[in-house]
């Protein structure tokens, strides 16, 4: 009796497994590569090299070396990726002001609960190319390249904001080794814009290349100084945190 339980769990599971593998294979899959950079989003490589847990591991940016590491899909407002099928995740789901807010794989949670892992994209205001991807929970926090990391760093209107642009599995140039080879093959204005539509997509205008005093703004913001944040800015999260007692805030 026992024997005949296992074999027909073991059934149950083989077909949970089919079921789900066709499914991801089902999906259009795209990789996020950044406008500045050239480089794509990424699960950890790791995961693979030194066998760590896919579950709350960092998110990186990667010069592209086109694996399954480096796809991704839209599921409603998740981003799932296909190497591991986890969502991309605020780390432990709050903000925070002077230490990197990052950003890592976690399971699908309900969506009465997953307020730090829904996504949106929209227009940048400094740049003509790709979108900003921005926390639904927080439209005012985006993604950011930071070296070889992705972390969540408020918007300022005076400062550039990383862009990303989705390139289709299919359409990502094969023979592509360098960022330079990358960067002229797959520029995409906003007019030509051939990524996911997902709401909240809104105009755009003209760009800026470099960021100021040598800091891109995810490093800025771990340098905890004032005076690289708007006064305004810094007293609304200001408030937010240590007034109105925000938990989105840490």
């Amino acid at each position: 009796m026992r024997l005949g339980f296992f074999f027909s769990l073991l059934f149950f599971l083989s077909s949970l497994h089919l079921l789900y593998s066709s499914k991801m294979e089902n999906k259009t899959w795209f990789y996020i590569q950044s406008n500045k950079t050239s480089h794509v989003i990424s699960a950890s490589r790791h995961i693979h090299s030194e066998g760590l847990a896919p579950a709350r591991s960092q998110v990186h940016v990667y010069v592209p070396l086109q694996t399954d590491d480096e796809l991704w899909t839209w599921e409603g407002q998740f981003i799932r990726n296909k190497a591991t099928g986890l969502v991309l995740d605020i780390r432990k789901g709050r903000l925070r002001l002077i230490e990197d807010t990052e950003i890592c794989l976690y399971q699908e949670k309900p969506l009465e609960e997953a307020s730090n892992q829904l996504w949106g994209l929209r227009d940048s205001t400094s740049s003509s190319q790709g979108k900003l991807i921005y926390s639904i929970s927080n439209a005012d926090w985006t993604l950011m390249q930071d070296g070889d990391k992705l972390l969540l760093y408020p918007q300022e209107s005076m400062e550039p904001a990383d862009t990303w642009q989705w390139v289709a599995e299919a359409s990502f140039p094969a023979t592509a080794t360098s960022a330079t080879t990358i960067a002229t093959t797959t520029t995409t204005t906003a007019t030509e814009w051939n990524g996911p539509v997902t709401p909240g997509l809104s105009s755009s205008s003209s760009f800026e290349a470099d960021y100021p005093q040598g800091l891109s703004p995810a490093k800025r913001g771990s340098q905890g100084s004032v005076s690289l944040y708007s006064m305004d800015s810094f007293k609304d999260y200001h408030d937010r945190l240590y007034l109105e007692k925000d938990q989105h805030l840490r």
